[in-house]
């Protein structure tokens, strides 16, 4: 989240992403002073392949606007203004499409497969991000684990927000995917957070 240190958005996004997931003390007033607690690189992982569970293009996302220009290849091609147009493209199609009736389950073969996929490709990405090394240059078993990581926590998100909008306590299945679209927003801003 950005905006000015003082801004009211800083401070939802501080408290939405950092209090309720417990990964930092939050203030009302952010300042350099705050004890920035930095979660291991695997958890971190974990969450951003979640969130990619609960909606596939999330990581990507996540990663192109978390990232910069001067981060290693591919991520300084996410991190451009091209890169971040698709990226939030995707995001936005799949707020919309994810509403829609007939789309199919997200616990299908394909739509599963997909969802791993990007679990480690964003679990790949964040690796190679946190060691500042182009990712064709880091042996595989660097990547190895991030990927997954990233995989695995993607089928568990997926299985787990297939189960929160089954039964989830509302007559109909919209508040439960605003719901989920939260707590997938929380999950990138935990994990890409810098």
């Amino acid at each position: 989240v950005s905006g000015p240190a003082g801004g009211t958005w800083y401070r939802i996004g501080r408290c939405l992403g950092i209090c309720v997931f417990g990964l930092e003390v939050c203030t009302s007033t952010p300042s350099s002073t705050t004890p920035a607690v930095r979660l291991p690189l695997l958890i971190r992982i974990a969450l951003l392949g979640l969130a990619t569970g609960g909606r596939t293009s999330a990581g990507s996302a996540g990663l192109a606007w978390t990232s910069s220009p001067a981060d290693p290849a591919p991520l300084d091609v996410l991190a451009s203004r091209r890169g971040r147009e698709v990226a939030t493209a995707f995001a936005v199609g799949e707020l919309i499409a994810d509403k829609l009736p007939q789309i199919p389950s997200r616990l299908a073969a394909g739509p599963l497969i997909g969802r791993a996929v990007a679990g480690a490709a964003a679990g790949i990405g964040l690796a190679g991000r946190s060691g500042a090394v182009p990712l064709r240059q880091l042996p595989v078993p660097v990547l190895a684990p991030g990927a997954l990581v990233g995989a695995a926590a993607a089928v568990a998100g997926g299985y787990l927000g297939s189960a929160w909008r089954r039964r989830a306590p509302f007559g109909s299945d919209l508040p439960a995917a605003l719901g989920e679209d939260l707590v997938v927003g929380g999950l990138v801003y935990a994990s890409c957070r810098r």
